[in-house]
């Protein structure tokens, strides 16, 4: 991995497990304290970030962790469903035997993390990597498409790490075998009901996180609330889906 990369990543990874907060600022020459790294590749991150929606730039107010408006959440959800749908209906049609398999192993091993990170004790950071599972777990399918637009689209619109990033409650366990169900339609099914399946896989909870995300946004809570260490930060964590 690339020096770049690596500060990206260790960013990125910051903001997703909620270390940066909503609006928290993000100067250059503080990142590269936290990191140990130069301005160069730290300038080069947030400019990534930026691009992909996770930070934005504005006058008077410098580089932050990106605030976006309530309709902007409920957009990426729309965006998400509609290529995660296709995704669902080309894999009902065309996956291999082998690539099912896969997928069936990946849901049940990405079920357990989640119960895992549902279960962490409150107040203790949450782990990242099952965000990692998550990501990796859609893309594959994806993957199985064959369609390598459709795999480019859903990694370059960063719909994923966004979802992840705006729910700001509490915890709530998913359904048993969440993703292993969505896994047994996608496979045994045809393609309407791969459709139906995960479209209601990816906007489950859809209108509690935008609820919770407009109040939080009205409280102003963290808004130019500067670094969060680990024992005052808000958990962010997934719409679970």
């Amino acid at each position: 991995m690339s020096l770049n990369e690596a500060v990206y990543e260790q960013i990125r990874d910051s903001i997703l497990d909620g270390t940066f907060a909503l609006g928290a600022p993000l100067t250059r020459r503080r990142l590269g304290e936290l990191f140990h790294m130069s301005l160069v590749p730290v300038a080069q991150a947030l400019q990534r970030l930026e691009t992909e929606g996770l930070v934005e730039s504005l006058p008077r107010v410098g580089t932050r962790v990106r605030v976006p408006k309530p309709e902007d959440v409920r957009g990426h959800y729309m965006l998400r469903e509609a290529l995660e749908a296709q995704v669902a209906r080309m894999f009902a049609r065309s996956a291999t035997k082998v690539q099912r398999r896969y997928a069936t192993w990946e849901a049940a091993k990405l079920d357990k993390e989640f119960v895992r990170y549902f279960s962490a004790p409150v107040g203790t950071p949450r782990p990242v990597d099952v965000h990692r599972l998550h990501m990796r777990f859609h893309h594959e399918l994806a993957a199985a498409t064959g369609c390598e637009v459709l795999v480019r689209h859903i990694h370059n619109s960063q719909v994923l790490h966004l979802n992840w990033r705006y729910t700001l409650a509490k915890p709530e366990p998913l359904p048993e075998g969440w993703h292993e169900e969505l896994v047994g339609i996608l496979c045994s099914g045809g393609e309407q009901a791969a459709d139906r399946a995960m479209r209601k896989h990816v906007v489950y909870r859809m209108e509690e996180v935008i609820d919770t995300y407009e109040k939080f946004l009205a409280s102003g809570e963290t808004m130019g609330g500067g670094f969060r260490g680990p024992q005052r930060r808000r958990r962010i964590i997934s719409a679970g889906n």
